[in-house]
């Protein structure tokens, strides 16, 4: 029997647990009594419910994984759950192995997971637009409808307005308005992106850069394609040494 061990653990009891998670060559092992099953699937329920607009479809397609594994959990179906599986669900919502397994409460700041939950958005890399990162950031939703997503900013090209080391939550269903910020793909260069403010004049809509010394642009469609209009910046205070 061949037991796997993922890299990525959050502690010495979560490794354990991802150790013992993993189907074996040709078997599986049941790690999961009836009642902690249930409680997986009961975690894993009001975590989708409170999460806003998420369906276990919609779970699963974030994930990149198999529609019915998702609903197979729902269900109470798995007892052997792959550790891989169990790691993405908990990195999406935030939390330990344990607490999706139902061995440890979820709290987030003093309330339980009784209290809505906030958003998880994947997250992007500037130099990289095309390429989602392998974390998730959680966001408080507006009342503004759309898919949203976040976006890291790893250079100090749009410096003072948008920091190097911010986080750009960006919706891309909607469309800007006169003065709005937005990110901007050019068509023949899809994997590069910029920032540009959108500025009406009349019924013609231009680019302004942030940096004022370089030149406006007439938003042509035929060149750029509106990727998403950047509705907030956050700013991290300190980075991780």
């Amino acid at each position: 029997m061949v037991i796997l061990v993922l890299h990525r653990c959050n502690s010495l009891h979560q490794c354990k647990l991802l150790h013992l998670c993993n189907e074996s060559q040709g078997m599986t092992t049941n790690i999961l009594s009836e009642s902690n099953n249930l409680q997986l699937a009961q975690t894993l329920t009001d975590l989708i419910e409170r999460e806003n607009k998420l369906t276990p479809a919609a779970l699963a397609r974030k994930l990149g994984i198999p529609t019915n594994k998702i609903t197979r959990i729902l269900n109470g179906d798995v007892t052997d759950p792959k550790a891989s599986t169990l790691l993405q669900i908990a990195n999406y919502f935030g939390i330990t192995i344990e607490q999706l397994l139902g061995l440890e409460s979820i709290v987030r700041e003093g309330t339980s997971i009784t209290e809505p939950l906030a958003q998880s958005l994947p997250i992007y890399e500037f130099s990289h637009p095309t390429r989602m990162t392998n974390e998730w950031y959680r966001w408080s939703s507006n009342e503004i409808d759309g898919d949203y997503f976040a976006l890291a900013i790893d250079t100090d090209l749009y410096e003072p307005t948008f920091p190097q080391n911010s986080l750009l939550i960006v919706n891309p269903d909607m469309m800007p308005d006169d003065r709005s910020y937005i990110v901007v793909k050019r068509n023949d260069s899809p994997q590069h992106c910029s920032i540009k403010k959108y500025v009406l004049e009349g019924t013609q809509g231009y680019l302004y850069p942030i940096n004022p010394k370089l030149p406006v642009e007439l938003f042509d469609r035929n060149l750029y394609t509106v990727a998403g209009v950047i509705l907030e910046v956050h700013q991290k205070l300190r980075s991780k040494k």
